[in-house]
């Protein structure tokens, strides 16, 4: 089975279909640091499995790029509005260092989850994380101080911490980079 099923098999329990012909739908992509899958004002046409590297997803703020949200190994990400709509997207897609992934589009995943009620499953699956994470930032965001909203992130979404660089950390938190930086030195000292 090619690595790009073993998430939606992680999910939705021992896939009940032939992966071959499925996998051979996906197109191999490589990607530079820094360099974009998609730019905001394209429509994205694709959803994509991560096999190696992070992507992150920003939005254009003034003359600042603020983080949304990041994607890693093993996951699949898309900008979810531009592609579930076919309208462009607000939001820029970038790879924060090399990565690998593996491209399926609009049309070819629509058709294969009405004929596999198991990636229909798994979508769902993923559209409730996605609801229910973005959901939590909110209300992180809304209802905490930058200090209570860092401790929460260290908590729920390690991986942003391990793998994305300070100042998008900070992006996502609503606070500037020197700001997160003095949060960090005070909990280093508490212990």
């Amino acid at each position: 089975m090619h690595p790009l099923f073993k998430p939606i098999e992680a999910a939705v329990g021992q896939l009940t279909f032939d992966t071959k012909p499925l996998s051979k739908r996906f197109k191999r992509k490589e990607l530079q640091r820094d360099e974009h899958w998609l730019r905001a004002g394209e429509t994205c046409r694709q959803l994509v499995f991560i096999e190696n590297g992070c992507l992150r997803q920003y939005r254009v703020h003034g003359d600042q790029e603020l983080t949304r949200w990041a994607a890693f190994a093993g996951q699949f990400t898309t900008s979810i509005l531009s592609f579930t709509q076919q309208r462009p997207s607000e939001e820029s897609i970038m790879a924060t260092e090399p990565t690998v992934v593996w491209e399926l589009d609009y049309h070819a995943w629509r058709e294969m989850r009405n004929e596999h009620p198991q990636l229909q499953a798994y979508w769902v699956q993923t559209l409730e994380f996605l609801l229910c994470c973005y959901d939590d930032r909110v209300w992180s965001l809304i209802s905490g101080g930058a200090e209570e909203r860092y401790r929460y992130m260290i908590a729920r979404y390690p991986d942003f911490l391990l793998h994305l660089p300070q100042h998008f950390v900070a992006d996502m938190l609503g606070i500037a980079p020197r700001h997160l930086s003095r949060i960090r030195s005070k909990m280093a000292k508490e212990g």
